[in-house]
């Protein structure tokens, strides 16, 4: 694999105004916007061990200082790595007098009651550094036992031998009354300083507290590497002249400053996918899409989320390595299939495709940097569709040989030929992704047919329409640039704060002026912190959403509050989400609200994907005609450059469309069209 060229000063319209870094568990993807809005792209190979290392590659490839750079904008897998990698600080966990086994019973919940060797998540703190203290609050916030002072101090002299470089502290029903753990902050910070400490008051203000103390630990665990990451990132770019605005992109869709707040570790878990879920929406709804699924294959993984009437889904949790995450996040689902993951027999005798993935080191066999197992990239190569001389744009040379040595490999272990073997591991990378899209879809009542799938990532595209006609997809669209989708969602996506709140209390019970005083506190909050990153105050958007369960019920639902919040209305409008979600309704029983949320959002600048060049245009050349094995034999292909297709311009099938950071396949009985916006929309053709 031969090294990237240096772009030149020439080749820049300007000073870079905007840089949009996303650092994927492969590739890391820079886009950097000129004055004039021009967008230029470069492609690295991640470095796990040091993530900041593969930016400073990527901007070396730059020959400019960052001086006149206004804002710089980063998303990543970092912090999700860390976690499923067990790779984050030794950490502590202190809890109110009678709950330090909390991490450890969890749930009685399993996530597959028909296995018999079920496990509970490992959590992250093991339950020798697990502490209590001496205090009391109840459900309504009264002090029920004060905060004994000597039980902070001997939690000091605990700590200070225990080794450990972080502490999470969640004390029961901290969220109706902060006080007591904001105290043992305070009192850790001046006892042991250098001492990373989070609380639950300020992480995850919510009720439920397995899964308070969870979201905690998690932020807490994270939050050393995260921030020597981070810190070390930014000086990096401090040293290139860059002063701008240090933005990086939160797991609930939206960009944070921080320089001005605090970014909480658990809220940048899905920093990466949900900037290219972002990005897809924006584009889909540029060709007049509104509902949509994202499909997202890179090199580690794939991302998978539904978009209705233009917008994300939204969830208040999720899970990450089994363990619940108590944050805002995009509802977004992610399979280990991507273009990296290592095909093998497991003990049974049949072919698996991933979870474990070749990673950017070694990468897959065809990469040449010493992989021998065979991956979802090889099968490609060995089928042709991947053509060595044409990946990433002509810069990198593929070493065909040793993926054709890698497959050969696994067809003697499966009694197949190579194209057989090639050919399932195509196929089985497709049924992973097919199921997660189901899970995703008719399992939450969803019809994939009435939905539009959006392919981007490197190995998306080549994916698409196979997993379109499996799922009854009208429509497949990739946009240009498709494998640079994820950084350019981080130039489109808005400014973004939430604050969040919990009072149960039975909607009858609510006096309308109290429950709008909750609220308006809650909006000022969010108003505050998106002026202080630049937002001009008449472009703040606020989004008030209330959860709330019929009285008895364990989990709730979550509906849109007006501006008065009518609890009428709100009352009206859960009876109808829960109809919507279960089928039914019970419009005579009680109902009490949980939590309150105000989400604040700042739209952006417009950035055209098509405008995006790459430094290489080895891609771009005329049509050529070349062979794809399978396993009934070899198929003849067009295989043409993107950049030679116009609006208005049709390919039938089979055809591959390269380009510099992706390539789309085009199955035998499928269309490509090109679209006035320079996407590709991919259709069945009438029989």
């Amino acid at each position: 694999m031969t090294s990237p060229n240096q772009i030149t000063r020439e080749d820049q319209a300007g000073a870079f105004r905007r840089i949009a870094v996303e650092i994927g568990g492969t590739f890391t993807d820079c886009v950097f916007e000129t004055e004039q809005g021009a967008l230029l792209c470069a492609k690295v190979p991640s470095t796990p061990g040091s993530p900041e290392l593969s930016v400073q590659h990527a901007l070396e490839r730059m020959s400019t200082s960052l001086e006149q750079t206004q804002e710089f904008l980063h998303g990543s897998t970092v912090a999700t790595n860390a976690v499923i990698e067990r790779k984050g600080a030794p950490t502590a966990f202190v809890t109110t007098e009678g709950f330090r086994d909390i991490l450890e019973l969890q749930r009685g919940a399993r996530t597959n009651i028909y296995d018999l060797q079920y496990v509970k998540p490992a959590p992250l703190v093991t339950r020798d550094h697990a502490h209590e203290v001496t205090e009391r609050i109840t459900a309504a916030g009264e002090v029920l036992t004060p905060l004994a002072p000597d039980s902070l101090d001997a939690l000091a002299r605990r700590l200070e031998t225990s080794g450990v470089r972080a502490v999470a502290v969640t004390l029961l029903h901290s969220y109706a009354n902060a006080e007591h753990e904001t105290r043992v902050q305070e009192y850790l910070n001046r006892a042991l300083p250098g001492l990373w400490v989070d609380i639950s008051s300020d992480v995850a203000p919510e009720f439920r507290e397995y899964e308070r103390a969870s979201t905690t630990a998690m932020s807490a665990y994270l939050g050393p590497r995260i921030s020597t990451y981070l810190s070390q990132l930014h000086e990096d770019l401090g040293a290139r002249g860059f002063a701008g605005r240090f933005m990086v992109m939160k797991s609930s869709g939206g960009l944070q400053h921080i320089g001005h707040s605090h970014v909480r570790p658990v809220e940048m878990l899905e920093s990466g996918p949900v900037a290219g879920a972002g990005g897809a929406a924006e584009i889909a709804l540029r060709a007049g899409v509104r509902s949509v699924i994202t499909f997202d294959m890179g090199g580690t993984s794939t991302d998978i989320a539904v978009i209705d009437d233009g917008r994300l889904r939204y969830a208040s949790q999720s899970t990450l390595d089994g363990l619940p995450v108590r944050s805002p996040t995009a509802d977004i689902s992610s399979v280990g299939a991507g273009g990296g993951s290592i095909a093998s027999i497991d003990a049974g005798g049949l072919l698996q495709v991933g979870p474990e993935s070749a990673g950017a080191d070694p990468g897959p066999a065809c990469y040449g940097r010493g992989g021998t197992r065979p991956t979802v990239t090889d099968a490609h190569v060995v089928r042709g569709v991947i053509r060595p001389e044409s990946f990433i744009g002509g810069e990198w040379t593929l070493d065909g040989a040793a993926a054709e040595r890698a497959i050969a490999a696994l067809a003697d272990d499966l009694g197949a030929t190579v194209p057989e073997a090639a050919e399932a591991v195509v196929r089985l990378a497709d049924e992973n992704t097919i199921n997660a899209i189901r899970i995703v879809t008719m399992e939450r009542g969803l019809d994939p047919r009435d939905y539009t799938l959006v392919a981007y990532g490197g190995a998306g595209p080549l994916h698409a329409a196979r997993v379109a006609e499996e799922l009854g997809c009208p429509e497949v669209l990739v946009p240009p640039n498709a494998g640079m989708l994820s950084a350019f969602g981080l130039l489109v996506a808005p400014l973004q704060a939430t604050r969040t709140a919990t009072r149960i209390r039975p909607a009858a019970e609510w006096a309308p002026q109290d429950l709008e005083e909750l609220y308006q506190s809650l909006d000022a909050q969010v108003r505050a912190e998106l002026r202080d990153m630049g937002a001009p105050e008449e472009a703040i958007q606020l989004t008030r959403i209330l959860e709330g369960r019929y009285i008895g019920q364990a989990y709730e639902l979550s509906v849109l509050a007006g501006a008065p919040a009518h609890i009428p209305d709100l009352v009206s409008g859960f009876h109808q989400a829960h109809e919507e979600r279960y089928s039914r309704s019970r419009r005579s029983e009680p109902i009490e609200f949980v939590s309150y949320r105000v989400r604040g959002e700042c739209q952006r600048d417009f950035a055209d994907l098509a405008s995006m060049t790459y430094p290489s245009q080895a891609a771009g050349g005329g049509a050529q005609s070349a062979d794809i094995k399978g396993s009934d034999g070899n198929l003849t292909a067009v295989f043409t450059g993107r950049a030679r297709l116009s609006a208005g311009d049709e390919l039938v099938g089979p055809a591959v469309v390269e380009e510099s950071t992706s390539a789309c396949y085009v199955p035998r009985g499928w269309t490509a069209r090109v679209d006035e916006h320079s996407n590709l929309r991919l259709s069945r053709r009438n029989p």
